[in-house]
């Protein structure tokens, strides 16, 4: 093995790698294995400077893709102080449209939907068998395998 310490090197050889540019939707909001929902503390900051009480409507496109928090005074989907809530029923759904969990969307505001839209950017599953498959824990995979 080398010892890194001893190498010679010159840098001027080398490439320099630059600094990944910042993030353009510094907002996210994630769905994981156990059945949770999170918005990232961020987005939440965010979404409190607008309206304290994390309460909205929740629409999501039947591929569950792209998702929608519309704000509202009556709405049932309520997110505690936090930002995270326990929802096995949709966490399941997005496992049955083919999304592998743990699952991250990033999120913007949207003045025409007057909603907060989220698109799905991690990576998704071909079919429901393949995303529930990648979503068990190591150790159930094991098992039903």
């Amino acid at each position: 093995m080398v010892n890194p310490g001893l190498l010679q090197i010159d840098l001027s050889k080398w490439d320099q790698i630059a600094p990944p540019p910042p993030s353009t939707y510094p907002f996210s909001l994630s769905a994981n294995p156990n059945g949770y929902i999170s918005l990232g503390e961020r987005l939440r900051d965010e979404m409190r400077k607008h309206r304290p009480e994390l309460v909205f409507q929740f629409h999501a496109q039947p591929d569950r893709r792209v998702l929608a928090l519309v704000p509202c005074d009556s709405g049932e989907y309520h997110f505690p102080k936090g930002g995270r809530v326990k929802d096995l029923r949709f966490t399941q759904s997005l496992i049955a449209a083919g999304v592998i969990l743990p699952a991250r969307y990033q999120v913007a505001w949207n003045p025409q939907a007057g909603a907060w839209v989220a698109c799905l950017v991690s990576s998704e599953a071909a079919s429901p068998a393949a995303a529930l498959k990648a979503s068990l824990p190591p150790r159930q995979k094991r098992k039903s395998a």
